[in-house]
């Protein structure tokens, strides 16, 4: 994996755990850079990281010196800057877990962690987890929602905690199989509540397994928006099939967190022709919309659309307001919106201005402020 660009990445197939460090340990730490942005000049409150999948290395490799150094790296570099980290760590297999007990405290710089982590090993240690998310610090969680009942719990008390962010690694296998077993574990029928029924309806009457798993996938999705999370799902597919290996779903009830992830994202995404990103890797370019004559659901001429019928909110915004206010639930990029209000210029639809002086300018740039003109 080391120099692997990101649009090369997923050219071949990955296994969860290769994904989990290259995508959870790139977002980590823009993750924490933004925490700490976000709340400069405050009271330094302690980050949660809460990894559920700790051990997930572990069980491809015996070679523990080489376990998550990301991780560990970050934590120190934050406690270097008095941003103090609170970790948890757990994992479902027992193996990983107990090697997790031994690897840690062997790290080489174990002892200059002003809070080491905390491995999820007992209730004892469980219960500080709980406590944690109850203080409403903000947070970070990787978790596989489907994966275990423990992580089901997890995920209900940081939903809870209306505080936490989360970075779900999703297997198609295991969505349908935790939804649609004879007794789901307590906090994913809380989750589903009146839902379950009509999935377990569905799942009964359709064969396809990834049919399942994206219906069961769409209505935990819809569940999440219904709390006001803001969500990006990316389709990581098998080279050359199409097929589903894995789906990465983030949720977060913070604009900021939600749009570092969405942007994290674009390298590894392939693109529509005219720029706009799929947010997916490997599927055929050529999309089934297109084969049929169809108009692809987003594209940078229905972006001009959706501008200009907002055109009395966005009048004197700078590109890049329009862009950070707008694209929340689309896959718009800031180059798209750029793409989109230069084509509005030239159409003679909108006029571009300097930021500081107002004067016009040609050149779309973020801070340019857009000027609409008149429709008669």
């Amino acid at each position: 994996m080391p120099g692997t660009a990101p649009d090369q990445f997923f050219q071949e197939s990955r296994s969860f755990a290769e994904i989990r460090q290259e995508l959870f340990g790139r977002y980590l730490e823009v993750w924490c850079d933004l925490q700490q942005e976000k709340h400069k000049g405050e009271n330094k409150l302690p980050l949660l990281l809460i990894d559920l999948e700790a051990g997930a290395d572990l069980s491809e490799t015996e070679d523990t010196a080489t376990l998550d150094p990301y991780l560990y790296k970050s934590i120190l570099k934050r406690e270097q800057q008095r941003q103090p980290v609170l970790s948890y760590l757990y994992s479902k297999r027992k193996t990983a877990l107990a090697q997790l007990c031994e690897t840690i405290p062997a790290l080489p710089f174990y002892d200059e962690l002003e809070t080491p982590p905390v491995v999820l090993h007992n209730a004892e240690n469980k219960e500080q987890t709980t406590i944690a998310l109850e203080a409403g610090h903000p947070a970070l969680v990787f978790l596989e929602p489907f994966g275990s009942s423990y992580a089901q719990q997890v995920l209900q008390q940081a939903i809870d905690s209306e505080s936490a962010d989360l970075f779900m690694l999703l297997q198609p296998e295991t969505i349908a199989s935790a939804v649609t077993t004879a007794k789901p574990s307590a906090a994913l029928t809380r989750l589903f509540g009146s839902h379950l029924q009509p999935i377990q309806a569905y799942c009964r009457k359709q064969k396809s397994k990834a049919r399942r798993a994206a219906f069961i996938l769409d209505i935990f999705e819809a569940i999440l928006k219904e709390k006001e999370y803001f969500l990006q799902r990316f389709h990581i597919n098998l080279p050359g099939t199409g097929a589903a290996a894995y789906y990465l779903l983030f949720a977060s009830q913070d604009s900021y967190s939600y749009r570092s992830f969405k942007e994290m994202l674009l390298p590894y995404s392939i693109l529509q022709p005219d720029g706009v990103p799929l947010f997916m890797a490997n599927t055929f370019v050529q999309q089934q919309t297109e084969l049929f004559g169809q108009k692809p659901a987003y594209s940078i001429a229905c972006l001009e659309e959706q501008i200009l019928a907002q055109e009395a909110l966005y009048k004197y915004k700078s590109i890049e307001q329009i862009y950070t206010t707008d694209h929340a639930g689309t896959p718009y990029t800031r180059q798209n919106y750029l793409e989109a209000i230069e084509r509005l210029r030239r159409a003679g639809k909108a006029e571009l201005l300097n930021g500081s002086t107002m004067q016009p300018v040609k050149r779309p740039v973020p801070s340019a402020k857009v000027k609409f003109r008149s429709r008669s």
